[in-house]
């Protein structure tokens, strides 16, 4: 049979020679035994003896000024961990749009020399154009020249040939 604190002073725990106590708030506390010998002869000042029950560690004083120091700790971890996630990603972007931005310059200066290379092309095919037109209107004035001198070969055969046979008027109009 076991007895608790608040059966000791009863008679059933009269026999009984050990005391448990559990659950005891952290503080000091004073244990008193008074006893009787065999004779029942009681001792009426008893023996005391002082015990303190310290709190368990995460409840000690010292803990509680750890703990906002501990907080205060994780939450700046946390805030220096995510800004050099931050960071990194940041620095992923940016090299990203480095490279895009060195790829749109590459593509524009592309893109540039193939717009010279194509006025170069429509100034030489406009060049062509106009010489072959200039061409074209020099031989139209050599066919002009070269159909002129025929007529006028023709008309000169024709006036020699009036005025051998002795006709002075068709040659005079054939001069005219």
């Amino acid at each position: 049979m076991t007895c608790n604190s608040r059966e000791l002073y009863t008679t059933d725990c009269a026999d009984i020679r050990q005391a448990h106590y559990t659950n005891l708030s952290p503080g000091d506390y004073t244990f008193t035994v008074k006893a009787a010998n065999a004779d029942g002869v009681w001792n009426e000042t008893g023996t005391t003896i002082t015990i303190r029950i310290l709190p368990p560690w995460w409840r000690a004083w010292w803990v509680y000024i750890f703990y906002p120091l501990i907080f205060i700790g994780s939450i700046y971890s946390f805030i220096a961990y995510r800004s050099a996630a931050l960071k990194r990603e940041n620095k992923i972007l940016e090299d990203k749009v480095e490279l895009r931005t060195n790829q749109l310059q590459t593509s524009i200066e592309n893109l540039k020399a193939t717009q010279s290379q194509l006025i170069e092309s429509e100034k030489m095919a406009s060049s062509g154009e106009l010489t072959a037109g200039i061409a074209h209107e020099i031989q139209n004035l050599v066919n002009f020249v070269n159909n002129f001198s025929e007529v006028n070969t023709e008309l000169v055969g024709e006036l020699q040939s009036e005025l051998k046979s002795g006709n002075n008027q068709e040659a005079i109009a054939i001069s005219n």
